[in-house]
């Protein structure tokens, strides 16, 4: 079978050279529209909700704002993990989304439920 190809090759090799030119032309031109990158991002879209009330005790401050955030937040669409902490005068709420998720639209959903949680009358910062 390769001595009937080499035969055809050498028979035909107009034909040969063209498309050999063609196949080359094809390849060069995926070369060039490869997208590359040098450190591709593997990470989840993750949204981060800091909310800072100073001088609270964690309790107070998982009671008053953590609670609240999280039950608003949860659910939101894409959503695939929900973290959160209290510490002493902060309120840390992580929403990592799905790998299909777009961040400019997960952070607006975050920001569209943030509006309805239930917190204290002393808003507390928000970042």
């Amino acid at each position: 079978m390769l001595n009937r190809l080499i035969e055809v090759c050498v028979h035909r090799r107009v034909a040969t050279i063209f498309a050999v030119l063609i196949a080359a032309a094809f390849g060069v031109h995926a070369y060039l529209n490869t997208p590359i990158e040098a450190f591709p991002d593997v990470t989840n879209a993750q949204v981060t909700v800091i909310a800072q009330m100073p001088g609270y005790a964690p309790e107070e401050i998982e009671r008053s704002i953590t609670v609240p955030l999280e039950r608003v937040l949860n659910g939101t669409p894409r959503m695939m993990q929900l973290r959160s902490e209290s510490l002493f005068g902060l309120s840390l709420v992580t929403l990592t989304f799905d790998d299909d998720a777009e961040p400019f639209i997960s952070r607006m959903q975050v920001a569209q439920r943030m509006a309805q949680a239930d917190l204290p009358d002393e808003p507390p910062s928000l970042v």
